[in-house]
């Protein structure tokens, strides 16, 4: 019986096929005290991470479909929101004159409405330019175009009251307007992380202490916010006649994430960076179904376990081997699971060729060549002692040669040590040639190789066999 040894060799494969889908690992930009991470470090840790990173306006778009557009400090609506402010102001210069400019501007800010709905400043400029049309209207003698600026200004903040210095005129219409606006209410369900979190609907807090709160509401828009270690954002949440609405807020990640051009979390403080980082990246992560998150800040990148909300692993920013770094600390990722595995049928049984026989006719080649040199090289011998005398005891004694005689015998000698040499590696390639090709029938593979396929989340597998 043959014996049969079995080797196999693996190949991974890191760029896996585009059917394989990868599991995302969001790169996140930490802002601490307003000094953001630099955006080539962001770029060099989503390019360690490879094809599996998500960031930049790819991981904004992912984020702003699960926690809304605008967080509180992403003031995007700056620009509208002063123009409005100034328009606003010109009033008490310029009077009636100035209500083109306020339209106009009350518009652009709308145009931004999850922007407006997002800002203090921006809602309370919206809500005084409303006001202020709404005067400008009454001294013109429209009251119905007045009133209908106060409806939209109590359908966008319901909970509105007016300043102490509201015209009498206003003030004495709002309550009919209200009535109009309420005539049919809806219960409006808040759900929190835990228990004793503060909740607002349209700046009013709700009474209660527990996870879920529910206040009756008229069909419209309404803001929503919680606060429970930190506030959340404020959300914008739209209820109809037709059934009862709910939200569930999350106020851990609502106040600090940032969806602008570098995605992430912005902190204050350094201090509550390291008191909220980990559970607000791991929400994220959660929220993407993600296992790791990276957090990237100006000083250090932070790899973070979403299932168990902890740090990983602490790299410093500036590490010249941060790539390699990155790719260890992901290392823990799941072992991957084998979507697809191929593997042919029984190869055909094939013999060793021709290479074996070859190398064994090299070496045949090789002994006669070094027999040859042999025999060169002693009949060049016995020409270099061939003038010496022999002495009583039969060994030849060359020191009576001639000048002419030693020169001769000196060359013949030479002549055989060029033979001898040549002989001995004649004889070490036949050897060396015999043992290989000895060896090469004895180990050459019975069959083609046996080769399978995988594929899994971390990318491909090749496996091949013999057997010999």
């Amino acid at each position: 019986m043959r014996p049969t040894l079995l080797c196999s060799l693996c190949l991974t494969v890191l760029s896996a096929p585009a059917s394989i889908v990868a599991q995302a690992v969001p790169v996140l930009a930490v802002t601490v005290q307003d000094r953001p991470p630099p955006a080539d470090l962001v770029t060099r840790v989503a390019a360690a991470v490879g094809a599996d990173a998500r960031h930049g306006a790819a991981l904004s778009t992912a984020l702003a479909e699960r926690f809304g557009r605008y967080a509180p400090h992403d003031d995007v609506a700056r620009a509208e929101r002063e123009e409005l402010l100034a328009a606003t102001r010109a009033y008490f210069e310029s009077g009636p004159r100035t209500r083109r400019r306020i339209e106009a501007a009350t518009h652009a800010l709308e145009a931004l409405q999850d922007a407006l709905e997002s800002r203090a400043d921006s809602r309370a400029v919206y809500t005084d330019a409303l006001v202020t049309l709404a005067r400008i209207e009454l001294q013109t003698q429209r009251p119905q175009a007045a009133d209908e600026w106060l409806r939209r200004l109590l359908t966008f903040d319901p909970g509105w009251t007016p300043p102490g210095v509201c015209p009498p005129l206003i003030t004495q219409r709002l309550p009919g307007l209200r009535a109009s606006l309420s005539s049919a209410t809806v219960a409006l369900t808040v759900r929190t992380p835990r228990e004793g979190c503060a909740v607002t609907v349209d700046g009013v807090a709700l009474p209660g202490a527990g996870r879920e709160r529910t206040a009756s509401v008229a069909p419209g828009a309404h803001r929503v916010a919680a606060s429970c270690d930190r506030p959340s954002r404020v959300h914008t949440v739209t209820v109809t006649a037709a059934a009862p609405a709910a939200v569930t807020l999350d106020p851990r990640l609502d106040g600090a994430l940032a969806l602008e051009a570098s995605p992430g979390v912005v902190y204050p403080a350094a201090s509550e960076a390291e008191r909220y980082l980990a559970d607000d990246a791991a929400a994220v992560g959660a929220a993407l179904d993600a296992r790791h998150v990276i957090a990237v800040d100006a000083e250090r990148v932070r790899v973070i376990d979403v299932p168990s909300r902890t740090v990983r692993a602490t790299l410093a920013s500036d590490a010249a081997d941060l790539a390699a770094q990155v790719d260890a600390a992901l290392a823990a990722r799941p072992p991957p699971v084998l979507a697809t595995v191929v593997t042919p049928e029984a190869p055909p049984r094939v013999g060793p060729g021709v290479g074996p026989w070859v190398l064994l006719g090299a070496a045949g080649a090789a002994a006669a060549a070094g027999a040859v040199f042999m025999v060169l090289r002693n009949a060049a011998f016995d020409d270099a002692v061939a003038g010496c005398a022999a002495g009583p005891d039969g060994v030849r004694q060359c020191g009576n040669l001639t000048g002419v005689q030693s020169v001769d015998a000196r060359a013949s000698y030479d002549t055989a040590t060029g033979y001898n040499t040549a002989a001995v590696v004649g004889f070490g390639v036949a050897g060396a040639a015999a043992v290989s090709g000895a060896l090469w029938l004895l180990l050459a593979p019975r069959s083609a190789p046996v080769v399978s396929a995988s594929a899994s989340t971390r990318g491909a597998a090749l496996q091949a066999g013999w057997s010999f």
